[in-house]
């Protein structure tokens, strides 16, 4: 049995969502100022949405872990139900 209750995987998603837009915002503000930024500003740029990215990678790992682990759960259950 998962050893994750919903409230948590409700928040791991809120915080997937949360760095999801944070990146979106600044690759949509970026194309906006492109052509005035510098090649060392559009580096940290960069930097920053890699960075945040692995945030999001590794926020994601255990979750989808998690989720494994439900659909594996599930998927016994469902085995037990069809033999009996």
């Amino acid at each position: 049995m998962s050893n994750i209750s919903l409230d948590e995987l409700k928040k791991m998603v809120l915080k997937q969502d949360f760095l999801l837009d944070k990146i979106m915002s600044v690759c949509i503000n970026a194309d906006a100022a492109a052509d005035t930024f510098s090649e060392h500003a559009c580096r940290e740029l960069l930097k920053d949405i890699s960075k945040t990215w692995c945030e999001v990678y590794t926020e994601c790992e255990p979750m989808l872990k998690t989720i494994g682990e439900l659909e594996y759960e599930d998927m016994v259950k469902r085995n037990k139900k069809e033999v009996s």
